[in-house]
């Protein structure tokens, strides 16, 4: 027989009153008592749901997938709430001069919309391609600029 859920509706609560609040995903699983690997499981499970119904509209979730499916959509309108009330504590910082602190969080927090955006592209001499030889010739002629030869052996003196 298989072991209870450890979600639940109080589990539930206790996650989206932490995210509402903007707490990182570690102190919301803390908070309920599970782990942070558990909750973001239970929210996988829960977007796999919502995906299978999308995909039909005569999809009916099992229990446990609905369980799943509702903690999806609970966790997901908590942390959009989070994210709304950093924003609105970012307008009242940056109203009085003063939002750095609450752009780092936004950027680490929800770095999906907020994070820095960077990209690089490596080229070769005056901006030429660098070519990859990946055949197995290719790799053995690196060989000896990776490995030193080996020392020659010496008898030992009697």
């Amino acid at each position: 027989m298989a072991r209870p859920s450890k979600l639940t509706p109080e589990v539930q609560r206790i996650i989206c009153l932490s995210l509402e609040r903007s707490d990182p995903y570690n102190v919301a699983a803390a908070k309920a008592g599970i782990g942070v690997q558990t909750m973001s499981d239970w929210r996988a499970k829960g977007e796999e749901e919502s995906a299978k119904i999308a995909e039909d509209e005569n999809y009916q979730p099992s229990e446990d997938g609905q369980r799943y499916l509702d903690f999806y959509l609970a966790f997901s309108a908590a942390d959009a709430a989070g994210e709304s009330s950093f924003i609105e504590k970012y307008a009242a910082k940056a109203r009085k001069g003063n939002a750095r602190a609450i752009e780092f969080m936004l950027e680490r927090r929800y770095s999906k919309n907020w994070g820095q955006k960077q990209s690089h592209q490596l080229s070769g001499p005056e901006g030429s391609s660098i070519k990859v030889d990946s055949s197995l010739a290719g790799l053995m002629s690196l060989i000896p600029a990776v490995v030193p030869d080996p020392e020659p052996e010496t008898e030992p003196s009697t």
